[in-house]
């Protein structure tokens, strides 16, 4: 477990924004429309979570630091606060570079953009297709194990991840394999 009198700034800065984001998901369907029964309290459950994570999150440190506008986006859910991808990108260990043609890349498709369509056209041979295929999957793989590798250590319930040695080792690979291909 953590010693919390060494635990660095931006542990803290990311047990708020986590907080920030689980807020973010219960206010996302806070005004969906329950009928059923078990709806309905899913519902009642979800508000208490919500008051609950805005109350812990204006009685950390760190929310009486933020301006209004991002106290406002705290509570709000918006858990990026000021930063954009890339920022909240490099803060996690990528390089901007690295991270903004990933991102502008994946987002073509995501957004069904010109850009990929242009790729398969281009792209007609099989095999190289496959080769595009393996290499968003290998960028995919790498920001997912980040994603696996900060979870786990920000919340305690997946902290007994770190003790399966054989799961623990492939995120650590390609996290580790993320991180050596971005710089």
């Amino acid at each position: 477990m953590l010693n919390l009198r060494i635990v660095p700034f931006w542990f803290w800065l990311c047990q708020v924004r986590f907080k920030c984001w689980d807020l973010g998901g219960f206010l996302d369907r806070a005004d969906f429309t329950a009928t059923r029964s078990e709806h309905i309290k899913l519902k009642k459950y979800e508000q208490e979570q919500i008051l609950k994570l805005q109350t812990e999150i204006k009685d950390s440190a760190l929310f009486n630091a933020l301006n209004s506008k991002n106290k406002k986006n705290a509570l709000n859910g918006r858990w990026k606060l000021d930063n954009t991808w890339t920022i909240l990108a490099e803060n996690a260990g990528f390089s901007k570079s690295f991270f903004s043609q990933q991102y502008d890349f994946l987002c073509s498709h995501a957004h069904s953009s010109r850009l990929s369509v242009i790729q398969v056209q281009q792209t007609k041979d099989v095999s190289a297709q496959k080769k595009i295929a393996k290499a968003s999957t290998v960028i995919l793989m790498a920001i997912l194990s980040k994603f696996m590798f900060d979870y786990i250590h920000l919340i305690p319930e997946l902290n007994y991840i770190v003790d399966n040695k054989e799961e623990y080792a492939i995120i650590l690979f390609w996290k580790n394999l993320g991180e050596a291909i971005s710089r």
